[in-house]
């Protein structure tokens, strides 16, 4: 993604994205990293507050970490391994907060089709970015003509977030990097 820090120095509207991930999660304590934060557009940035307050709110990060350690000294990269597994767990902490706020899934189209119109291709060829388009793509509701392999494991991890058991998220990203690596 674009670099990480807001538009013409807007702390006002930075405070309202971190505010909303402090409403998600409910820890008030909780700091947004400058790697969960973008600048392509206000819509795009309040979007990425959300999955922020999702994630501290539904994913056992200790879990995920001896998951990613263990899978890396059993032989899998970890960089191939992260870049399947994000996805996932945003689309899976987004679906599980559209259930508690019906609002959410609209936000999400919306702001992922301003991030498809404003992107117009994925910044680089590499995989991390192709994937990362074409999910916001298949979220936005328009099938770009990306890379078939790309989309169709676009699609399968979105499919693989719809639970809300993180055990199964893990058992399914292992399936999934198996099979595609």
């Amino acid at each position: 993604m674009a670099e990480n820090c807001w538009e013409y120095e807007d702390y006002e509207f930075d405070n309202r994205v971190i505010n909303l991930m402090w409403t998600i999660c409910g820890n008030y304590e909780a700091e947004m990293s400058r790697n969960e934060k973008t600048n392509l557009s206000k819509n795009a940035a309040l979007y990425f507050g959300i999955i922020a307050g999702g994630r501290r709110k539904y994913v056992d990060w200790q879990l995920i970490n001896q998951y990613v350690e263990w899978r890396s000294y059993t032989g899998f990269s970890r960089e191939k391994l992260q870049t399947i597994l994000l996805p996932a767990i945003n689309a899976m902490a987004i679906n599980l907060l559209s259930v508690e706020r019906t609002g959410i899934a609209d936000i999400q189209k919306e702001a992922c089709l301003e991030i498809i119109n404003l992107l117009k291709s994925p910044i680089t060829d590499c995989l991390s970015d192709e994937l990362d388009f074409s999910v916001f793509a298949i979220l936005a509701g328009k099938i770009i003509t990306e890379r078939q392999d790309i989309r169709e494991l676009a699609f399968e991890l979105i499919s693989v977030a719809k639970t809300k058991d993180i055990q199964y998220l893990i058992e399914k990203i292992d399936e999934v990097y198996i099979k595609i690596f």
